[in-house]
């Protein structure tokens, strides 16, 4: 074997070293509804559509997830400015790609409540979006502590 040739051999050999060492850690986390368990601090940010106005929409919340499928929520929030404080509680389910949802138990008036969410580093944070018509939300909760 030419000496070229057993540096491409080489050099073949250490890429496919690597992209089986890399491989794993690149593959997709698998969850469940345990995954989310404990405190959650939550950020809201985006619009409301009111008589075909859209109004912005901040807030900030403390989202507890027992790991069972249970959360409950206390947080502030202000709608073109105006303030509001507000308390919830529901159901969620995670499925093992680590997408999922939840809803209240009573949902907001004119409104369901309703949204889905992606789990990601490890449970430690989750985006959420909600699925209320006549509105474009993101929200992000990381966790600050075990429960």
């Amino acid at each position: 074997m030419k000496l070229r040739d057993r540096a491409k051999l080489f050099g073949y050999s250490a890429i496919a070293v690597f992209v089986l060492a890399v491989a794993p850690s690149a593959n997709a986390q698998s969850c469940s509804t345990a995954t989310i368990k404990g405190v959650f601090a939550r950020t809201d940010n985006g619009w409301v559509i009111q008589n075909g106005v859209a109004i912005p929409l901040t807030g900030i919340s403390v989202m507890t997830f027992d790991g069972n499928g249970k959360w409950t929520a206390v947080g502030s929030g202000k709608l073109n400015g105006a303030v509001s404080e507000s308390t919830g509680s529901g159901t969620y389910t995670v499925n093992p790609d680590c997408t999922g949802s939840y809803e209240p138990d009573v949902a907001p008036p004119g409104r369901t409540g309703k949204a889905n969410l992606v789990v990601v580093l490890e449970g430690k944070e989750i985006h959420i979006l909600p699925m209320d018509p006549g509105s474009s939300i993101l929200c992000n909760a990381k966790k600050v502590a075990d429960r």
